[in-house]
């Protein structure tokens, strides 16, 4: 005979919960344990396949199962469950907003419930590379979202977004949201655009001067304006009569724009000869966002 209410809720003197009550056995006792074993019992689960479920120890699966482990979660959190708000918790469905911006702008999108919720909701949200990548497009994003009762029903989720410099039409990622817990999914997804921009990218011009066998050689890098973004720019040296090891230092630097490209100097090395003689090495330079390479020689 169970007389005592502890004994009725499944709980200890001290307050704590047997395993049983755990239903999805994550150390947790939480209302989305009741679903689990009501979900159970709505869909005639057998109790050879679930004996755990069966708290009374009556043999089957029943409401009165349901009803104790109710119970026990509003003893334990002092709440007002039912079945029915238990079941409510398998309605939750989230909304996210599609979203249009141009490179370098935040995109800010939107996460939504449906409809209001009775109970704390937790949302994870995170991005996903499409024709856009993250680090390069985009900054990888995942986030958790805690949607409160009597709260609001939507959150934004910002993630910044890279003015990248390079003329390459317009791309998209995704952004998804999944609901933790509870036994049936409830997820989102949203396109973000990002459209973008076309910048003027200043031209470079590349020059050196004639240079001893054995003494340093220098060259000059020089944009002729100020770009709109940071660029990157890969300087390496070619053979040209010129062989890298015998002549001359091989040279691989990358500089960015933000340093003082007005006049950026690049210094190497050609070695001693036995004979002089008049060689030619290259010097290279990749325009980003544009096909075309700029090359210099320069006598040694």
């Amino acid at each position: 005979m169970l007389d005592r209410l502890e004994d009725r809720l499944l709980l200890s003197a001290d307050g704590s919960f047997p395993p049983a009550v755990d239903t999805n056995q994550d150390g947790l006792f939480q209302p989305y344990d009741a679903l689990i074993l009501l979900n159970g019992v709505n869909h005639h689960t057998s109790v050879d396949d679930a004996p755990q479920f069966d708290l009374n120890s009556d043999g089957q699966l029943s409401t009165a199962d349901v009803d104790l482990i109710i119970g026990s979660l509003n003893s334990y959190y002092g709440g007002d469950w039912d079945a029915e708000s238990i079941a409510a918790l398998d309605d939750v469905t989230l909304a996210i907003s599609d979203t249009v911006v141009t490179e370098g702008a935040a995109a800010d999108v939107t996460v939504s419930l449906v409809q209001p919720t009775a109970e704390p909701v937790e949302v994870m949200v995170w991005s996903e590379g499409g024709t856009a990548h993250a680090y390069e497009d985009f900054e990888a994003t995942y986030v958790y979202l805690l949607f409160e009762p009597g709260g609001p029903t939507s959150q934004t989720v910002s993630v910044a977004t890279m003015l990248d410099g390079v003329n390459e039409g317009d791309e998209t990622f995704l952004m998804r949201a999944s609901r933790t817990g509870g036994t049936t999914p409830a997820e989102a997804v949203a396109t973000v655009t990002l459209q973008d921009v076309e910048l003027d990218l200043p031209s470079l011009s590349i020059t050196g001067s004639p240079v001893s066998e054995g003494d340093s050689a220098t060259v000059t890098l020089t944009l002729d304006s100020v770009p709109a973004t940071d660029l990157f720019i890969t300087v390496w040296t070619a053979d040209g009569t010129a062989t890298v090891y015998e002549d001359y230092e091989s040279l691989v630097s990358v500089l960015s724009s933000h340093v003082d490209l007005g006049g950026s100097v690049m210094g190497f090395f050609p070695r001693f000869g036995e004979t002089p003689c008049h060689e030619h090495l290259t010097l290279n330079w990749p325009a980003i966002g544009r096909s075309d390479l700029i090359v210099s020689s320069l006598p040694i």
